[in-house]
């Protein structure tokens, strides 16, 4: 009986043990699924990005709107395109209209791609005759007076400069304050100046009023600009608008004409706005009630309009402009002929001198103009 019961306890102590290892096994089993599991999920939610093939690259590649490319793109490009930077000085006219620019190309502006040409010249000295006779030339369009509009213009960016925060001077983003603005690109201003000068020279009516008219297309290559007898008016110094022009317009050429003879440049203003004036013209040396009420510009003003044309001649230097005299250039055409070789015009030549507002304002409807059947300019694009 004895033996019989320590044979019950020993089967019942094994049976303990199995069940005890089967327990721990399903125990193990559902733990290493348990965690498997957790894995999975914490790989699905967690997971590094798989790094992209090099013809794929990652939008990390272009950083602050650049567009620099990736390395596994350069080793395959051409030197130019490895050089390239969104912030650069190059000069698509630097071997023809202005190789002298300071070209400050961002993202926001490129502001040597138009080309510019003014003519800037005192009152009375043949400025109309000049307007008409340089837009003969091909590949130039020109428009005439604006009352100052281009000074006008250069109070946009002078009131940025003048007030503070001076924020065109900022060279990063400034997220926060009430003057909170990103970096503005150095020379950006200069295509919001070149706009609305474009927009007060458009193309003809004609070719607006055409359905789908494509006024880029239609001035792709167009010389532009026009002519003022006021940019002295202005508040500002000549050394001040040769500045302005060469940051904002850094593509342009300026024709600057004056009168030295400025007695007779006085005369020409009184008779036009004044009447004769009583000044002698007729022979006669009386004074008529004209010449006692005229309150217009004295011969010391038109000296200081010829300072100021020659100082912004000065200033711009002799690349960007040329100083020409009426007195001179109106008996002798080869001098605008000068200009135009200048301008980079080949095989092109003015036949004669037009006179236009002569004695007033009048049209000369006598004398033909022509510039040469085989004038050309050879940088178009």
């Amino acid at each position: 009986m004895s033996a019989l019961l320590q044979t019950a306890s020993q089967h019942g102590n094994n049976v303990k043990l199995y069940i005890f290892i089967l327990t721990f096994t399903a125990f193990s089993i559902v733990s290493f699924i348990f965690m498997d599991m957790q894995k999975g999920l914490e790989a699905h939610f967690a997971a590094p990005k798989a790094p992209l093939s090099p013809s794929r690259p990652s939008k990390n590649t272009y950083t602050n709107n650049n567009h620099q490319q990736s390395e596994a793109e350069t080793d395959t490009n051409t030197e130019t395109q490895q050089d390239w930077e969104p912030f650069n000085n190059t000069n698509p006219h630097r071997n023809s209209w202005c190789p002298y620019a300071q070209c400050l190309n961002s993202p926001l502006c490129t502001p040597c791609n138009q080309r510019f040409f003014f003519l800037a010249s005192t009152a009375r000295s043949g400025s109309t005759t000049l307007l008409r006779m340089f837009n003969a030339l091909p590949h130039i369009r020109l428009s005439g007076e604006n009352h100052n509009q281009l000074y006008v213009i250069s109070r946009l960016t002078h009131n940025l400069d003048t007030h503070r925060p001076y924020i065109l001077k900022h060279p990063v983003d400034k997220p926060t304050g009430p003057f909170q603005h990103n970096a503005i690109p150095e020379g950006s201003m200069g295509c919001v100046a070149q706009t609305a000068v474009k927009s007060l020279n458009p193309p003809p009516l004609e070719l607006q009023k055409k359905k789908n008219a494509n006024v880029g297309e239609y001035d792709r290559g167009l010389i532009l600009g026009f002519k003022t007898v006021r940019l002295h008016q202005g508040n500002w110094t000549a050394e001040e608008a040769a500045v302005y022009l060469k940051t904002h317009f850094p593509c342009s050429k300026v024709l600057i004409n004056y009168q030295t003879n400025v007695t007779h440049e006085y005369l020409s203003f009184k008779r036009t706005f004044h009447g004769n004036g009583g000044d002698g013209d007729d022979g006669s040396d009386k004074k008529d009630e004209k010449e006692q009420q005229y309150k217009g510009p004295s011969i010391a003003y038109f000296k200081q309009i010829n300072k100021f044309q020659e100082e912004f001649n000065h200033y711009l230097g002799d690349e960007m402009s040329r100083l020409i005299d009426m007195d001179q250039w109106v008996h002798d055409v080869e001098i605008l002929n000068s200009v135009v070789r200048w301008m980079g015009y080949k095989k092109c030549r003015f036949n004669k001198i037009v006179h236009e507002n002569d004695k007033g304002y009048s049209t000369d409807k006598e004398t033909v103009l022509s510039v040469g059947k085989e004038c050309s300019y050879p940088y178009f694009l």
